[in-house]
C-alpha cells in the first residue's frame, strides 16, 4: 500500500488509471505519482515533447 511505500521512503506510482474517481481516491491515499489512460494513450517516444507542449502550452525544455 501507499503507507508502505511511504515508510520505505520510496515513491508511489499508481497504474491503469482509467477514470477521475480513480485520480482522486490514489490522491486522498497519498500516491505520489499515477498513469494510465485517464492522463493519456501511449505516445512513442518521438512525439512525446510534442504532446506535452501541446497540453501545457510551452515548449519542453530539454538538456543536451
Amino acid at each position: 500500500t501507499v503507507n508502505v511505500v511511504r515508510n520505505l521512503g520510496m515513491t508511489s506510482v499508481a497504474e491503469g488509471i482509467e477514470e477521475q474517481a480513480q485520480v482522486g481516491i490514489l490522491q486522498s491515499l497519498g500516491c505520489d505519482f499515477g498513469q494510465g489512460y485517464y492522463f493519456s494513450r501511449p505516445v512513442a517516444g518521438d512525439k512525446l515533447l510534442e504532446v506535452m507542449a501541446a497540453r501545457t502550452g510551452e515548449s519542453p525544455v530539454v538538456a543536451t
